[in-house]
């Protein structure tokens, strides 16, 4: 069986971004199905490079994060 690498879209919604851990969902292909994780930011942004990652912001709240998130990534 053939896989599709398209059909692998990886999306997040983050839920806590702190200096030592960032708490996400991650959800694949159906952004119904997710699942909690928590990495280092370190970790957190290879991560989302390497797996190719979109994070999704869609209140304010989640505006508000990943602004946090963009702040914090930028001074590593």
């Amino acid at each position: 069986m053939m896989v599709n690498p398209s059909a692998n879209k990886l999306t997040a919604r983050l839920k806590k971004v702190g200096p030592d851990f960032i708490e996400f969902e991650l959800a694949i292909i159906d952004p119904t199905i997710t699942g909690d994780l928590i990495l280092p930011p370190a970790q957190f942004k290879a991560f989302l490079v390497e797996q190719n990652v979109t994070i999704i912001a869609a209140t304010e709240e989640e505006h508000i994060l990943k602004m946090k998130l963009d702040s914090l990534l930028n001074q590593a």
